[in-house]
Order: structure tokens, then C-alpha cells, then sequence
């Protein structure tokens, strides 16, 4: 099955649908992004979201959750830079602690 248009195309459809694949990736591409919409976006297994290239924004207009319900939320990355425009609040129900390998730790 091969689609290949020169202008938009449009598939509409009133009941639950899905794309699939048997094996191999489902990719989908747009050269000025791709638009995930319908309140919800659920996800099973692990999800991996990647960029190749620029820069992987997560925005919500009513800000961002997440979360781990089992296991610990890990960041890994060279720099993490928080600028807030409001208060940051960090809660923790054990003991909890800043480490640095080099340099001062200045709060």
C-alpha cells in the first residue's frame, strides 16, 4: 500500500483506530513536526523519545508531570539548568542529599 500525494492527505474515521506493523519500526516524519492530539497519549512497555538532531522540547500549557510509580526518576545529562519564573519545591518523605564529585555544592 503506497500513498504518495503532492498535497495533503486526509484519513478520517468515526470508531478506534490504529497503525501497526508486524515487525520492524513505525515511523512517523514531519518536516515541521508531528501533532499528537486527543487529551491523551498512552504509551506501553518503555518509550524512548529521541532526537538526532536539535533539541527534544516537552511543554504542557498547565505545566508537566513526571513520574514513576515504582522506581526512581533518573536524569542524565551534562547540564541540568532549571530557571522558574514562580517558587521550586523539592519534597521527599526519606532522607535525601546533593552530591558533587568536584567543586562546591552552593545552596
Amino acid at each position: 500500500f503506497d500513498i504518495d500525494a503532492t498535497s495533503a492527505v486526509l484519513i478520517n474515521a468515526s470508531g478506534a483506530s490504529h497503525f501497526m506493523t508486524s515487525s520492524g519500526m513505525l515511523i512517523l516524519s514531519g518536516d515541521d513536526g508531528i501533532e499528537l492530539g486527543g487529551r491523551l497519549v498512552r504509551l506501553d512497555d518503555r518509550t524512548t523519545l529521541v532526537t538526532t538532531s536539535g533539541m527534544l522540547l516537552l511543554s504542557g500549557d498547565d505545566g508537566i508531570t513526571i513520574g514513576a510509580a515504582k522506581e526512581t526518576v533518573t536524569v542524565e545529562m551534562g547540564t541540568l539548568d532549571i530557571d522558574a519564573t514562580s517558587s521550586i519545591l523539592i519534597n521527599a518523605s526519606g532522607a535525601s542529599h546533593f552530591v558533587t564529585s568536584s567543586g562546591m555544592l552552593i545552596l
